[in-house]
């Protein structure tokens, strides 16, 4: 345990000596701030490949990354001597993300945290190089205009090769040469659909994480990976028709893409039906909605294809559950999975089927007065109707799927359906509450957009952090909750 404090020592000693000296270099004009940047990128990687083999403890080694965590949080006030964390988006997350792997994996699989590291400070540096300094660069304008191609293939070929030296030195657990080789692969590809999604900065939180979990689910399953690429192979069609109908923008595509792979791959049909349901009949439904009231002259505010972070505000929860469940944290995480399904199947049917089928103005929830059509906190019996039936569709799935057996299953669709109803009078009160609303300085409308008449509208109620995205991410995390706590309390033996 001495050792484990004498380099703790060394490291924080060594890490700040060499930041300061960079810092102060780039200052005077030696080095430029993306050299610096990309030279301790591979370092801080190379350091965290070899943490397990100087530490006993995980403890001063989470305490490393908590001191560089507040190093990077406030190096904007510790110039010139943090200059290069200050400098950098991505500083701020990289040592979140690897506390996360050092919690997870570090007694039970070191290698997956060492070479989760090695993938983001090689991979993620090479794709930054080949992003800015290569010529005539074909950007990936319908996904993420800041993103290239070039800058993808750096990252997808150079997490192929660190996986694939890994595998033929021994390091990770014992692999044909065919499954090496597919991890390999697979690995390159979700770690480069992760980095075209994320905005920029959050990639040294996120790539690790995704390359660690792919990992651990493969070296305990290492069969699989073909599995997981007859499932690529299956759902390319499924997004790319999406796309094509314009249920989803190109990153939205994307990121159902990225989710669909994990899911279905990983889980099965019994998870994955749920989510195909949502999205496809939930699309169907906006689709008419939005056709039917633009031919009676209504102005459709909340249209065009889904986005990645509409995507991610739906079934964020759901696959957070999902990788739960997979986890064995919760044995009855299909259930709430269900219900987070049905809460975001509850709320979108509630708010087309509402505006489409219903005469007058809806209610606010909280306030009991008439407001507009489509704003956020109203409801209406028709609305209502229309979420008990989207919560009641994903619970019947309790009915079709095999991979689980319920005693008494018309109980858990009582607990699903009810739970998920509630995620559509939950999203009412939050949206009422906190969503931000702008004043158009043009028209002087109140609209729920950000801009409105073509310039930015001023905030006249709610936070600004509470968009509709935040507000449905929100409640079905609380319908979740929920959920789980009616099943302890009724279900439960």
């Amino acid at each position: 345990m001495h050792a484990d404090w004498l380099w703790f020592g060394i490291t924080f000693s060594g890490f700040t000596g060499l930041l300061i000296t960079a810092s102060l270099l780039v200052r005077s004009g030696i080095f430029s701030s993306g050299t610096a940047r990309h030279f301790f990128q591979i370092l801080a990687g190379i350091v965290c490949f070899f943490t397990p083999y100087f530490f006993e403890s995980r403890f001063p080694v989470l305490l490393l990354a908590l001191l560089f965590f507040l190093s990077s949080l406030f190096a904007h006030r510790l110039k010139p001597l943090f200059q290069v964390l200050a400098d950098s988006e991505s500083s701020v997350y990289f040592p979140v993300g690897f506390a996360l792997l050092v919690i997870f994996f570090w007694d039970y699989h070191p290698a997956i945290l060492q070479v989760s590291m090695l993938v983001l400070g090689f991979g993620g540096t090479f794709s930054s190089i080949a992003l800015n300094n290569l010529r005539n660069q074909h950007s990936l304008h319908w996904v993420n205009p800041k993103k290239s191609t070039e800058g993808l293939a750096a990252l997808m070929i150079t997490t192929y090769f660190i996986i694939l030296a890994a595998g033929f030195s021994g390091f990770l657990s014992k692999l044909t040469l065919f499954e090496l080789v597919q991890i390999a692969a697979l690995i390159g590809l979700v770690t480069a659909l992760t980095d075209v999604l994320l905005v920029k900065g959050t990639e040294t939180l996120f790539i690790p994480v995704v390359t660690a979990l792919f990992l651990d689910y493969l070296l305990v399953e290492p069969a699989e990976v073909t599995t997981l690429w007859i499932t690529i192979f299956e759902i390319i069609p499924f997004v790319w028709l999406s796309w094509r109908l314009k249920f989803l923008s190109g990153n939205g595509a994307a990121a159902m893409f990225l989710m669909a792979i994990i899911i279905l791959g990983m889980g099965g049909w019994a998870w994955a039906v749920p989510l195909i349901l949502f999205f496809l009949l939930s699309s169907i439904l906006t689709f008419l909605s939005h056709k039917f009231r633009r031919a009676a002259g209504d102005q459709v505010e909340k249209s065009g294809p889904r986005d990645q972070v509409q995507v991610l505000a739906n079934g964020g929860v759901p696959l957070i559950l999902f990788l739960a469940a997979m986890n064995n944290m919760w044995p009855w995480s299909y259930i709430i999975f269900l219900t987070a399904v049905g809460a975001a199947t509850a709320d979108t049917w509630s708010t087309e089927i509402g505006q489409l089928l219903s005469k007058g103005k809806p209610t606010d929830i909280l306030k009991w007065r008439p407001v507009e059509t489509g704003q956020s906190g109203g409801i209406s019996f028709a609305g209502l109707a229309g979420g008990f039936a989207g919560a009641a569709v994903i619970s019947s799935v309790l009915f079709i799927q095999t991979d689980y057996y319920f005693e008494n299953e018309w109980n858990f669709w009582i607990l699903v359906t009810a739970a998920g109803f509630s995620g559509t009078l939950i999203d009412s009160i939050l949206g009422s509450a906190f969503q931000v609303h702008f004043s158009c300085r043009i028209c002087g409308r109140e609209t729920e957009n950000r801009e409105h008449c073509g310039t930015s509208g001023q905030i006249v109620k709610g936070f600004r952090v509470f968009n509709n995205d935040t507000v449905n991410f929100f409640s079905i995390a609380i319908a979740s909750v929920l959920g789980i706590f009616a099943y302890l309390l009724f279900i439960r033996p």
